[in-house]
């Protein structure tokens, strides 16, 4: 579960002062929900940095815990079927669904 690390790493970085993790079962499945109330991110960012392995915005940034660019990537450790990103920020919201294999993506709405 090294994931939640590094996903709270990153909320720290988005200056997050909450983060929830919630589980819950679904018939067979496991499901994990993590969130923040940090500063969200544009989809412009997100292709940029959190989409792209060993990308980093926060490469300049020395109170960053997260520089190297895989603390999203982690989630694949745990071999997810589905995996769902929303972010807002005070400008857009946008949210995507990627197949755990990283197969396929598809447009959501944003819950956030």
């Amino acid at each position: 579960m090294v994931f939640f690390r590094e996903l709270g790493q990153n909320s720290r970085d988005a200056k997050a002062d909450t983060i929830s993790i919630e589980t819950w079962t679904q018939g067979p499945l496991l499901r994990m929900e993590f969130s923040d109330n940090g500063m969200g991110m544009s989809f412009e960012h997100a292709k940029s940095y959190l989409f792209r392995l060993y990308a980093s915005s926060k490469e300049m940034d020395n109170t960053s815990a997260g520089k190297f660019g895989v603390g999203f990537w982690s989630v694949l450790l745990a071999k997810p079927a589905w995996i769902e990103v929303h972010s807002r920020t005070r400008q857009s919201e946008w949210a995507v669904g990627l197949k755990g294999d990283l197969s396929s993506w598809k447009s959501l709405q944003c819950s956030r």
